[in-house]
């Protein structure tokens, strides 16, 4: 009975070492505590023993040096070590610290995808990072995200069981003549 018991602690042990567990800071406190907090895009990714490096491009720098066209960041390599499944094309809010060899983030950090695709309910894709970014501005006291530019719509594209989704699609004649018109 001893043996299964040492048996289930130890498995027990071993599952927690394994799994990422933080918690998670307020914004305020994730804010002050980062060297820079940006929204970037990852164009390049490189594994490096346990961590992950990846460079962003295309960035909105909101605290930090504005005039850098790139950053590198590295994370842990795994999930499960608190990494953050870096993807190429992807944008990320970023909220990265200096550590010895340069700016490190994990998802103990608040870093994540602007857009996630995992929190999709009947077609519609949660604008994850869109929020966050928001309240960082405002802890920083930057004005608030531009609205989209005039004449700029957001469209849903709908996909049927039976044919693939097109841009602009409709069913509704008026519907296409005013999408050739606007094109």
């Amino acid at each position: 009975m001893k043996t299964l018991q040492f048996v289930l602690l130890f498995c027990a042990s071993v599952a927690q070492a394994a799994a990422c567990s933080c918690d998670f800071p307020p914004v305020e406190k994730a804010v002050s505590r980062s060297t820079v907090v940006f929204i970037g895009t990852v164009v390049k990714l490189e594994a490096s023993g346990n961590e992950i490096i990846g460079a962003f491009r295309d960035l909105e720098v909101l605290k930090g040096d504005a005039s850098l066209t790139e950053f590198t960041v590295s994370s842990p390599r795994g999930i499960s070590s608190c990494g953050l499944g870096l993807e190429i094309d992807r944008r990320y809010l970023v909220y990265a610290s200096v550590r010895e060899a340069g700016l490190w983030t994990s998802r103990c950090e608040r870093t994540k995808p602007m857009w996630n695709p995992s929190m999709k309910e009947e077609g519609e894709v949660e604008p994850y990072g869109e929020l966050e970014s928001d309240m960082v501005r405002t802890v920083l006291g930057l004005p608030p995200r531009p609205p989209a530019p005039k004449g700029v719509q957001m469209i849903t594209i709908e996909k049927r069981e039976d044919e693939e989704a097109q841009p602009g699609a409709t069913d509704n004649p008026d519907d296409a003549q005013r999408l050739r018109e606007d094109h």
